[in-house]
């Protein structure tokens, strides 16, 4: 009985042990894809927390240099046609079910307000970087913004080189994202396929007329009057 026994408590052991290795790797790889089609990460902010509390805005770092391609297939400078002026900078893709609407409605909103409140596209621009460069191209992108209502001249939608693009959203603004490139996206054809390889971080951020990063506003606590006393209190700033 006991040389039976030893055996089998032996196998139902291992098993165990492949099934918690297999759950554990299986956790892995959904915290790895986490972004689009689930959860998203956030980064961890440089700055101590009760800073990032205190009525003054902290700053984080200083924001990417980058040249991108518009909607309008306008070639958009940091060091030219942003130069000192506020920007809130979000990511996106176009093919996006899950939080991009939401993030360029949100957007979108604030456009109005801005206008609203008399501040001009000499002060503040808006800017939206697609993670999905490839198939987003100008043409598509400017479709996209045309049915948010999208001003050309307060909103910019970004796209780029694969490389160009991922530098300035992982590298450069310190946010989460896994960028496909061509050979990802196989036939092109937009689907759950090309969606699944993309994940990228729902948050927006602020940036200052000095180029610094003052602000990470996550989507599920986004408050368009907080954030457009922050535009003013950055405007106001010497």
């Amino acid at each position: 009985m006991g040389a039976t026994t030893a055996p089998l408590a032996h196998r139902r052991t291992r098993r165990f042990r492949r099934g918690t290795w297999l759950l554990l790797a299986l956790l892995a790889m959904a915290l790895v894809l986490a972004g689009c089609g689930g959860r998203r990460e956030t980064p961890e902010p440089t700055q101590p927390a009760e800073s990032a509390q205190s009525e003054d805005l902290p700053r984080y770092r200083p924001a990417p240099v980058f040249t991108l391609t518009d909607q309008m297939g306008r070639r958009i400078s940091t060091e030219s046609d942003l130069k000192g002026k506020v920007l809130l900078v979000n990511f996106i893709f176009t093919h996006c079910t899950d939080t991009c609407p939401l993030q360029t409605a949100q957007m979108a909103h604030l456009q109005r307000q801005l206008v609203e409140a008399g501040i001009t596209p000499d002060q503040v621009r808006l800017v939206s970087i697609s993670v999905d460069p490839v198939r987003d191209t100008p043409e598509v992108l400017r479709r996209y913004a045309e049915s948010y209502h999208a001003d050309p001249a307060y909103w910019h939608f970004l796209t780029g080189p694969v490389e160009e693009v991922r530098q300035v959203v992982v590298e450069g603004f310190k946010v989460p994202a896994q960028i496909p490139d061509h050979h990802q996206h196989g036939d092109h054809g937009g689907g759950d396929h090309g969606e699944s390889l993309i994940a990228h971080s729902d948050l927006t951020v602020l940036v200052d007329r000095q180029g610094q990063v003052r602000a990470y506003y996550p989507i599920e606590v986004w408050d368009w009057e907080k954030v457009l006393a922050d535009v003013r209190r950055v405007l106001a700033e010497p």
